[in-house]
């Protein structure tokens, strides 16, 4: 079910009342859509799943401004999950999220997909707050025991390890408040990277710069080994620049190279050991 807030702004200088009596009342409305009424459960036992799907494309069904709202408690999301935007004909849809989605414990459910939460050919969709916890313990556990019967997904090997992109090109959007704590990865990529001139494969890349704004972002007891030279890797612009970044106890090596950092147009603060050394 969804609720319909509006707001109408008007003068109250008493000279203006019979002018505005007059006048028609232009009402900006955002259809509100709660994941309870969609047959979600916040005690973090039944599968919610179905009902943020269902959720989403209710949102999606919409050509209103809307907001999908996630009430405080835990729900769990047993399985990968993809939020496409080829049928939205809403261009501004935002999740609140007042809870914590929480994944499976059984980290074979996910170990094989490649993604756990994820959001393709969106546009206008804001994610507000809210906590993700992925049960990652029990898969690091598996990996850092040597156990042949871990399995392939997760950070191991990928070609990126925690990543901010956006492409060159004007944009209104943010990505600010982000944390990422307590992450191992193996043999992987561009384990830290923040990259605000993304273009697949260098074709076609716009001779522009990204309008999105990264703020407030902060790494901390991040630990594994680099695949690549640049273990950290902060690519933001000259007009837009990354602010507010925190490492905080970062030990990142390779047996193979000499690692290294890099920053363009970025600033924040180091905490701690940071391994390659920072360049904030």
């Amino acid at each position: 079910m969804a609720e319909v807030t509006t707001s109408c702004f008007s003068r109250v200088a008493l000279l203006m009342i019979l002018y505005i009596l007059h006048q028609p009342c232009v009402a900006e409305s955002t259809l509100i859509f709660n994941v309870l009424s969609f047959g979600a459960k916040p005690n973090g036992v039944i599968d919610s799943t179905q009902a943020f799907l269902d959720v989403w494309t209710a949102a999606c069904a919409s050509s209103d401004s809307t907001t999908i709202r996630v009430p405080k408690g835990r729900y769990l999301l047993r399985n990968a999950m993809v939020f496409k935007g080829d049928n939205c004909k809403s261009t501004d849809i935002t999740f609140r999220i007042d809870g914590t989605l929480i994944a499976s414990s059984d980290y074979r459910i996910l170990g094989q997909a490649n993604n756990w939460l994820s959001f393709e050919g969106v546009t206008g969709v804001s994610i507000i707050r809210g906590a993700l916890d992925a049960k990652g313990t029990s898969l690091w556990a598996c990996k850092l025991a040597g156990s042949t019967d871990c399995p392939n997904g997760g950070a191991t090997g990928t070609q990126n390890g925690l990543r901010i992109k956006s492409g060159a090109s004007p944009s209104n959007g943010f990505v600010q408040g982000v944390q990422f704590l307590d992450v191992v990865m193996f043999n992987v990529q561009n384990p830290i990277v923040i990259d605000k001139n993304y273009c697949p494969h260098n074709i076609n890349c716009p001779a522009q710069v990204s309008g999105v704004k990264v703020s407030h972002v902060v790494y901390r007891n991040i630990q594994g080994t680099s695949a690549t030279a640049v273990a950290i890797k902060f690519d933001c612009s000259a007009t837009n620049p990354c602010s507010w970044i925190r490492l905080e106890n970062v030990s990142l090596t390779s047996r193979n190279q000499e690692i290294q950092s890099h920053c363009a147009n970025a600033n924040g603060k180091i905490v701690g050991t940071v391994q390659p050394n920072g360049c904030l």
